[in-house]
């Protein structure tokens, strides 16, 4: 009897020692992290509730809220709310992230503001500028010349200081739209992770992501041209298609012909650079000597206005009329960061534009000023527009 006893106890202690085993002491450990949308619509003003679960628990409140772009739409506690048309990406960070993109649209009203008001132009359709969905590189992107573009005429300032000869309101029309571009470059696991990557819709193998995406486009159509400062300060700073359109009348306008190293420290065209730096960098004798030696000599002869349609090497770079060029925003961005020197770098966006001068696309990056909000030049990205152009080829 005492023999069975002994048996049965050690039986049932195996027993329970299995069933300790099995049974897992958190199970929740290995759960997943789950958002509720991975991509969402709002329009300007519109909030929308995110919930963010680890398995069945649900983390929202204890997770970490962050939005890439604070001008479109801000993030607290998984409350994501619309501030103005574009595109942001709310990152939820529980141990590891999940992601979700917002899109916000708006009315027409909101489509084109500046510090003078807005207004629509009768008889069109409008919509508000995009900004893309950004990811944490800065890399070329292959050209699409068949992507397809959908326009949309953007309301234009009515109240903008007439100066000299030429009013923005009406000198001026800017259309918005997309164009589809194919994305493909090498990933940095220093800036992002696949994981990441895939959230944001990207085909990701052997290194190597890859998407077609959508990328917001501005079309600028120009009766006049502004020429002096107070001109060029009426095109709009509040998207990133502000500081390259500028940069484009600045050099199609510049007194190419009068100024040089000897007396390059009056142009006009110093104050115009200077201004659409903002605060990231001063325009500094170092750079009008770069104007005078390099940029101006490039513009002359026939060049200053190889940036809009129609222009080409072929008719001595004589562009149609009315004057007019088309800029995009590339899907992805520098963040900001430390550099080695101590400055901070601000996060910057490419803006670019295909055109006739060249093979390839040029491009200057912007950055967002936390002060007045507006889109700047980031440093002598404006050296990139000032670049040699294809030889105009003489006609037999």
């Amino acid at each position: 009897m005492k023999q069975l006893k002994k048996v049965l106890a050690v039986t049932l202690c195996s027993a329970l020692a299995v069933g300790t085993v099995i049974v897992p002491a958190d199970s929740d450990a290995a759960a997943k992290l789950k958002l509720s949308a991975k991509s969402i619509t709002l329009k300007v003003g519109q909030t929308k509730a995110l919930t963010l679960k680890k398995g069945k628990k649900n983390v929202t409140k204890k997770a970490k809220w962050s939005t890439n772009n604070k001008v479109v739409a801000t993030v607290s506690k998984g409350k994501v709310k619309a501030k103005s048309a574009g595109f942001a990406v709310i990152t939820a960070k529980f141990g590891k992230k999940c992601t979700c993109k917002v899109k916000v649209t708006g009315s027409s009203s909101n489509a084109n503001t500046s510090n003078t008001g807005t207004s629509t132009t009768p008889g069109t359709s409008t919509r508000t500028v995009t900004t893309p969905t950004s990811v944490p590189f800065n890399v070329a992107p292959n050209n699409n010349p068949g992507g397809s573009t959908t326009p949309t005429t953007a309301p234009t300032p009515t109240e903008a200081p007439v100066v000299d000869d030429f009013n923005f309101a009406t000198d001026c029309t800017v259309t918005y739209g997309e164009v589809n571009k194919h994305v493909e470059f090498q990933i940095n696991k220093e800036t992002t992770s696949e994981d990441e990557l895939r959230d944001l819709g990207y085909d990701v193998n052997n290194g190597v992501a890859a998407k077609d995406t959508l990328c917001p486009t501005a079309t600028y159509t120009f009766t006049k041209l502004p020429d002096t400062l107070t001109e060029i300060q009426q095109i709009p700073l509040d998207k990133e298609f502000g500081p390259m359109a500028a940069t484009i009348c600045a050099f199609a306008t510049a007194q190419v012909d009068k100024y040089n190293m000897q007396n390059i420290s009056s142009c006009p065209t110093n104050a115009i650079l200077d201004y659409l730096n903002g605060a990231s960098r001063d325009f500094a004798v170092i750079d009008q000597q770069f104007l005078a030696s390099s940029t101006f000599p490039n513009l002359r002869g026939g060049y200053q206005k190889c940036y809009f349609d129609g222009a080409e090497p072929t008719n001595s770079y004589t562009p149609n009329e009315p004057l007019t060029f088309t800029l995009y925003v590339g899907p992805y961005y520098i963040p900001e960061k430390t550099m080695v020197t101590g400055k901070l770098r601000p996060e910057t966006h490419m803006v670019l534009i295909k055109f006739g001068g060249d093979d390839s696309e040029r491009y200057i990056d912007v950055y967002q000023s936390s002060k007045d909000q507006k889109w700047y030049s980031y440093e002598d990205q404006w050296k990139h527009m000032g670049a040699s152009f294809k030889p105009i080829q003489e006609r037999l």
